[in-house]
């Protein structure tokens, strides 16, 4: 690696440091000064986002125009991918969102599309549940029992066999389940405040393609 990238990642490693700290500086302090100059970062920020977005939708429309031009591997789907991309932009920019045609196009095929494919996936999802609460072992014994009782509690039409079901899934749902996701959460805050302060001192510069 040369002197000029430990130089560029350097410079940008020093840069997410002040301006990291300043941001969090802002939070506590009230000060016009600082408040403003905060605000103006902020406001640089979201615009830098907007033009990486714009690249970004760019690059991905340049590779699939020439897909098309080409008519490479799977190039029908590139035409999908660009007339479903670029359509409703120029519509949303000419005429904004409340435009009656942007609003047919996304209450009309957009959200049908989603819908659409949330059913295909339920397949695989109900493929890889069969799979899954095999029993196995004690742990996947547990899990399968533990889905079909909330399984159970949620169809109205079990409550004739057992009246029970509806109160334990609940049960299962309220305190089981409720555990677990808190636990995830503290563990995932945790993990994000840690990363965010190494990327605050300095340690932590994978995000620059470069090693620790």
């Amino acid at each position: 690696m040369s002197s000029y990238d430990d130089s560029i990642r350097n410079i940008s490693i020093f840069i997410t440091i002040v301006i990291g700290w300043f941001m969090i500086l802002e939070y506590f302090v009230k000060a016009p000064a600082i408040n403003s100059f905060a605000g103006t970062i902020s406001s640089i920020s979201t615009c830098l986002l907007a033009t990486f977005t714009i690249i970004g939708v760019g690059n991905l429309s340049r590779h699939h125009v020439k897909n098309i031009l080409t008519q490479g591997r799977n190039w029908m789907p590139s035409v999908v991918l660009i007339v479903s991309c670029w359509i409703p932009l120029v519509i949303g920019i000419i005429g904004t969102r409340k435009d009656p045609t942007y609003a047919y196009l996304y209450n009309s095929l957009y959200l049908p599309t989603s819908q659409a494919f949330f059913g295909i996936l339920s397949f695989y999802i109900l493929s890889a549940a069969y799979r899954t609460f095999k029993t196995r072992s004690l742990d996947s014994t547990v899990l399968l029992l533990a889905a079909i009782f909330v399984m159970m509690g949620n169809a109205p039409a079990t409550s004739i066999i057992w009246s029970g079901f509806a109160p334990l899934g609940g049960w299962i749902l309220d305190v089981c389940t409720a555990a677990g996701v808190r636990g995830i959460s503290i563990g995932i805050a945790i993990g994000s405040v840690v990363t965010a302060l190494r990327v605050l001192v300095g340690r932590e510069r994978r995000h620059l393609a470069g090693r620790e």
